[in-house]
């Protein structure tokens, strides 16, 4: 979205920055009706869907490939998960293939958006299979960044909140919550032609699932680039609000978090450019 001046999360394939070029064209991206056309996953308890091959345990690269996403390694994240995902696919291995298949389309949405449609319904399907918390968790995420990415916001909400509901104490739930956030500030401005705040209620809503994401992230895994998200995204809002003081803070706290999980350079980018527009002192 072109007013964001900072490196959030699912809102990169939208440029964030006025002066970011995109990294499709407008021919390219794809419409709302491909996203909406996506099914999503059901909320009536269903029994999963029993396999007709042997069920093998979560191969070590799904969760390095999460890794990587998580810190700005989106490349690296995709060459790493794109021929497992196609492998366990093939093989039909449920849980583990509609894991690699959101993580997948996570990582793609970042780049080249169109590329995670298909593993994004994969996971879905997936989900829908297994019922299993976390492949429902991860897969409605990758729904998320799908919708996101049409501008979709108030789906894109609702997916984010089935996410953080499916597995609310893992790394995919405050992932969940920071990707709901950063929707709401997009719907704050009701529409990527807008430079001003159209819905302010959502920009409270924005801190409310912040502090749900950091209260997570604190107690699990992957702490300070959770945390560096989180803390960016604060300095957003607190930049919408008129709060100088808070876009000061919140900017250094997310730059202190990012420089020690050892993030790609894109994620620094955020916190650093908020300082240096608006006259923060970060650490050497």
């Amino acid at each position: 979205m072109k007013r964001l001046a900072i490196s959030l999360a699912l809102l990169a394939p939208l440029a964030c920055g006025k002066d970011k070029k995109p990294t499709t064209s407008p021919d390219d991206v794809a419409t709302p009706g491909d996203a909406a056309d996506t099914p999503a996953v059901e909320e009536t308890p269903k029994e999963p869907i029993e396999p007709d091959v042997p069920q093998e345990p979560d191969p070590p690269q799904i969760a390095e490939g999460a890794h990587q996403y998580l810190l700005g390694h989106y490349q690296e994240a995709i060459e790493l998960l794109t021929p497992l995902y196609a492998d366990l696919k093939e093989r039909k291995q449920y849980r583990a293939s509609g894991l690699a298949g959101g993580w997948l389309a996570l990582a793609h949405a970042q780049i080249v958006f169109e590329s995670g449609q298909e593993p994004s319904k994969h996971g879905l399907e997936m989900a829908d299979r297994t019922q299993d918390p976390e492949v429902k968790a991860v897969a409605q995420l990758a729904h998320g960044a799908m919708l996101l990415g049409n501008e979709d916001y108030e789906a894109a909400q609702a997916a984010f909140t089935n996410a953080a509901g499916a597995a609310p104490e893992t790394v995919a739930g405050a992932l969940a919550n920071i990707l709901r956030a950063e929707s709401l500030i997009g719907s704050a401005f009701g529409s990527s032609a807008s430079d001003q705040v159209e819905n302010p209620e959502d920009l409270v809503s924005a801190k409310e699932a912040y502090a749900a994401a950091a209260a997570v992230a604190k107690a699990g895994k992957e702490t300070d680039a959770l945390m560096g998200r989180v803390e960016e995204g604060l300095a957003a809002v607190s930049r919408y609000q008129g709060d100088k003081p808070g876009i000061c803070t919140h900017a250094t706290a997310s730059y202190n978090h990012f420089t020690k999980a050892g993030v790609s350079d894109f994620l620094v980018e955020g916190p650093r450019g908020l300082a240096d527009k608006f006259g923060c002192k970060l650490p050497k």
